[in-house]
């Protein structure tokens, strides 16, 4: 049975939650994982790179203005069948954002929001940050 649940140490100065992503890359060649800082203030899905958004959007999204400026919208897929994520998303590609979280950890590519989060269960502790499918009992592991 596959692992249904992420357990990730904070990461950063200053420690910071993190999780990683598995997305579908939009040429079809396969999925590629990111590590993404966690910000519960965030009500987006998660926001990246413009280069990653190259490599991963399957279609365009609304863009919008943000406190860090323009932020463009595409749609990606999200591929973590192991905690019952398979979906579209819609993600922003704001590369102002992407170098402040960049400053806390340079393995961080972006970061998750709200919108992710929701779909989930998830908490920490002061060593740690967990997420796993809405409903799981640790117990028995499913």
């Amino acid at each position: 049975m596959p692992n249904r649940e992420q357990r990730n140490p904070y990461k950063g100065n200053p420690p910071n939650p993190m999780v990683t992503v598995r997305f579908e890359k939009a040429d079809g060649t396969g999925s590629v994982e990111k590590q993404l800082a966690v910000d519960t203030g965030d009500p987006s899905e998660a926001r990246m790179s413009s280069q990653n958004m190259r490599e991963l959007k399957l279609a365009d999204g609304p863009n919008v203005e943000t406190n860090y400026g323009h932020a463009a919208g595409g749609w990606v897929y999200i591929n973590m069948p192991e905690l019952g994520l398979e979906k579209w998303a819609l993600v922003f590609a704001t590369d102002q954002l992407v170098s402040v979280v960049k400053r806390i950890s340079r393995d961080f590519d972006g970061q998750v929001g709200l919108e992710f989060l929701r779909e989930l269960e998830f908490g920490g502790n002061d060593r740690e940050f967990w997420i796993r499918p809405l409903g799981h009992d640790r117990r028995t592991g499913s």
